[in-house]
């Protein structure tokens, strides 16, 4: 069990067992289907078994920072991708921000890859072999050289 799950169901628990001892609790007592709180209700109740999964599960964390704290990057790419100051630069600026993000998802550090990437396209690598330049095969190719 991870250390911080004991104090999490300690103090969800009970809201967990509340809500599934009876079906509809607390929508049928408290609030008409047709009001926003009633369809919130409808909301959690049909999607109670995933809010409770990190009850269950400790690895499962209960907010999703992670996930938006990616999708943020993105986001301020776009605005940063304004002042790109021509639209073949505003595209080439994409790519690498791509290749980085694709770097960072398969655990691959951004400036090493790129490093090996020129190298590799400066020896004249083929283009029909480009998937072993790819991020997710760096790691492999690394390792094997």
């Amino acid at each position: 069990m991870i250390p911080n799950t004991a104090g999490l169901c300690a103090r969800t628990c009970p809201v967990r067992w509340s809500m599934s001892s009876s079906p509809g609790y607390p929508l049928r007592p408290h609030a008409s289907r047709a009001s926003p709180l009633g369809q919130a209700l409808v909301y959690m109740l049909r999607r109670q078994d995933g809010f409770r999964l990190f009850l269950d599960d400790g690895c499962v964390d209960i907010d999703s920072n992670l996930v938006e704290n990616a999708i943020r990057s993105p986001a301020m790419n776009r605005r940063n991708a304004l002042f790109a100051g021509h639209d073949e630069g505003g595209r080439n600026w994409a790519r690498f921000a791509s290749l980085i993000g694709s770097c960072k998802m398969n655990g691959v550090e951004p400036y090493a890859y790129l490093r090996d990437l020129f190298i590799s396209l400066a020896n004249g690598h083929l283009a029909k072999d480009i998937d072993a330049l790819m991020p997710w095969a760096h790691g492999q190719r690394t390792s094997a050289s």
